[in-house]
This record gives C-alpha cells, structure tokens and sequence, in this order.
C-alpha cells in the first residue's frame, strides 16, 4: 500500500487520537463517579470513535 500521508501528518493523528482516547478515560471515569444517567454515558461514544479513527488512520498511513 502506499501511504497518503507523511510522517508529520501520522504524527498528528496519531497525537489527536492518544488525546482523544485519553479524554474519553478521564470523562468516562467522571461520569462514573458522579453515577450519571446511561444517556450522559452515551456521549462517551464521541471521543472514544474519534480517538479510535486517529490511531487507526495513524496506523494505515491514510
């Protein structure tokens, strides 16, 4: 396969999709903890699929 991006742009997603999986941890955590309804905990679909497109699109070199 040949790679649509380079190594700055694999960098970036890769960096927004750590970020983003991170984000989703610590918001999911908070949720938890402060046991919100499951429609508040739905909203941590959002950061966890974008986290997982950056790494994945990091990975595949697209």
């Amino acid at each position: 396969m040949i790679p649509n991006i380079g190594p700055r742009g694999q960098r970036q997603r890769m960096t927004f999709g750590i970020v983003s999986l991170g984000a989703a941890l610590l918001l999911g955590i908070a949720l938890f903890a402060v046991g919100a309804p499951r429609g508040w905990r739905a909203v941590l679909f959002i950061p966890l699929w974008l986290g997982a497109l950056g790494v994945f699109q990091a990975r595949a070199k697209t």
